[in-house]
């Protein structure tokens, strides 16, 4: 399967949308999202751990720009 970066960026604009808003929000939707768009990090190269920091990052600066 091909990935782009259009393709990541839809991703964590669906995770950013989806993620849990308190304690109380299981956030199902969200973690399949965000392993979805971890493994397709990991097929273009990352390993576990830096496509979750990378996803991480990503969302930090969605939410930064919101401010």
């Amino acid at each position: 399967m091909k990935v782009t970066f259009n393709d990541i960026m839809k991703d964590i604009a669906e995770l950013y949308k989806l993620r849990p808003q308190d304690e109380d929000d299981s956030g199902d939707a969200y973690e399949a999202v965000r392993e979805k768009t971890e493994n397709k990090l990991v097929s273009k190269g990352y390993d576990e751990e830096s496509a979750s920091d990378l996803i991480e990052d990503l969302l930090l600066l969605m939410e930064s720009l919101q401010d």
